[in-house]
């Protein structure tokens, strides 16, 4: 809560920078000006001193118990669905070694494409900011497509990613994939998506057969980054941490869904998942 009365030089916008990134939801008293959605209230049978379209409501100064009641509703719903219309991104992590796999994850052959192009084509359907983050290869022709973000020297793993492109856009929700999950498609960031409330800082899946949460084919809100920085000035890297550090959500997806979440470290898992060896390790 911010209570700024003065009408003085300081402005909103000069006050919430300042504030932690960690908030849902900030309520600021005075400033009656400020491009901002606002609850007014006015004496019964008074003319409103604020009127427009940013305005959600007048609320009537006399019933303090209503007032309330209608105020916590309009808030609650408006923030619903402030928090439905935030941007979404969509990343794919392009870094690792691959060495357990002895080739490029990204480029095994997948439906008779790289996997990296093949992972991109699905998930255009959902967002129209689709990032690359890593310096793993990338096939020919994706280079100019697609935007490539390095990961952040300060972290590692599929963190390195995610703090890179909250660093590049804060203001996004992420989506992000990995570039070994070769069953994952709009269909399953949908579900994601639909998991998506007030108040949850990330939804990470729990498959049934599994005790821990699924750190990628995840979503990641902004008010997440502060914890990525934090944790990466401590040296901790391990992006499942999130989940006992953050507000978050984690449900089962439904068993025709589940298999997205698989993913393909070694040859092993590659020919569990399609049936046959990379083709790239045959020659």
């Amino acid at each position: 809560f911010v209570r700024t009365r003065s009408a003085g030089p300081v402005l909103p916008s000069e006050i919430l920078v300042g504030l932690p990134a960690d908030l849902d939801f900030v309520l600021v008293e005075g400033h009656k000006d400020a491009p901002l959605p606002k609850l007014v209230l006015a004496h019964h049978g008074s003319r409103p001193a604020i009127e427009g379209p940013e305005v959600l409501a007048t609320l009537d100064w006399g019933d303090l118990e209503r007032r309330l009641a209608s105020a916590e509703q309009l808030v609650t719903d408006w923030l619903a669905e402030a928090w439905q219309q935030r941007p979404i991104g969509v990343v794919v992590l392009v870094g690792g070694r691959s060495s357990r796999m002895g080739a490029s994850k990204a480029l095994l052959e997948y439906d008779g494409r790289p996997l990296l192009s093949t992972l991109v084509e699905r998930l255009r359907q959902v967002s129209d900011c689709l990032l690359l983050a890593g310096d793993g290869p990338i096939p020919e022709g994706l280079h100019r497509e697609i935007p490539e973000i390095p990961d952040v020297p300060c972290a590692e793993g599929p963190m390195a990613g995610l703090l890179a492109v909250m660093r590049h856009d804060p203001r996004r929700a992420w989506l992000v994939v990995g570039c070994d999950q070769p069953e994952f498609d709009a269909r399953h960031a949908r579900w994601l998506l639909e998991a998506r409330r007030p108040g949850r800082w990330a939804i990470l899946p729990r498959l049934s057969d599994r005790s821990t949460t699924e750190p990628l084919g995840a979503i990641y809100e902004p008010p997440v980054r502060p914890l990525l920085e934090r944790a990466c000035a401590r040296g901790h890297h391990a992006l499942y941490r999130i989940g006992n550090e953050a507000p978050s959500a984690s449900p089962t997806p439904p068993a025709d869904l589940a298999r997205g979440w698989l993913n393909a470290n070694t040859p092993a898992d590659w020919q569990s998942l399609t049936g046959s060896l990379p083709r790239e390790l045959l020659g």
